[in-house]
């Protein structure tokens, strides 16, 4: 899927609208934002102010996107690198910060913005996700549950139950471009290839 070649041209495509000026120009905004906290991010840790922080220079726009189409009912489960994702929910950042500086298990309110705590384990957060959406099933409840991170085989219990738990990831040098999509295809699981970002 391609909505705007490399040149800046809009690809029309019948199955997507590209969001309006207004949309677009608080996006635009978001990244910028996102791009000058991973700079003072980074500055804390040399300073010592921060224990460690992950950068997600790179990935701002699939953390903006994949956060910013979410309503405020639908949960989020990030990983310890999607601090970015977790500000577009509207959390404050120097509560995205209190984690990485060691203070606290979280600096939020996961309840109040539907944002679970970073998780740095890789994968640990998908059990979660697939439970809170699980969950929703079951109650009946119109809930999107998204998660960041790699797909491992535990998402299967999501695919064969139907719960509407989503996943979105950045392609790394040592994975190809399209894997996730193709994985996810395999294990019964929708994806779609977005540029440089998956998702489903």
């Amino acid at each position: 899927m391609t909505l705007i070649d490399a040149d800046g041209t809009v690809v029309a495509d019948d199955r997507y609208q590209l969001p309006d000026a207004d949309e677009l120009l608080a996006r635009y905004r978001s990244l910028v934002i996102a791009r000058r906290f991973n700079e003072q991010a980074g500055a804390l840790v040399r300073q010592g102010q921060l224990a460690v922080y992950p950068s997600t220079t790179g990935q701002e726009a699939c953390q903006v996107a994949a956060a910013a189409v979410l309503r405020p009912g639908d949960w989020l489960f990030p990983t310890y690198r999607d601090s970015v994702a977790i500000m577009e929910r509207g959390v404050d950042p120097v509560e995205v910060l209190t984690l990485l500086r060691g203070d606290w298990h979280c600096g939020y309110d996961p309840t109040v913005r539907h944002v679970a705590p970073q998780a740095t384990p890789l994968a640990t957060q998908l059990p979660h996700a697939v439970g809170v959406g699980y969950a929703a099933t079951l109650r009946g409840e119109d809930t999107v549950v998204m998660r960041y991170g790699e797909h491992p085989p535990a998402a299967a219990p999501r695919s064969s139950r139907r719960t509407p738990t989503g996943s979105t990831r950045t392609p790394t040098p040592t994975t190809p471009a399209g894997t996730a999509a193709r994985t996810r295809s395999s294990s019964g699981v929708p994806g779609i290839r977005c540029c440089a970002c998956e998702s489903t």
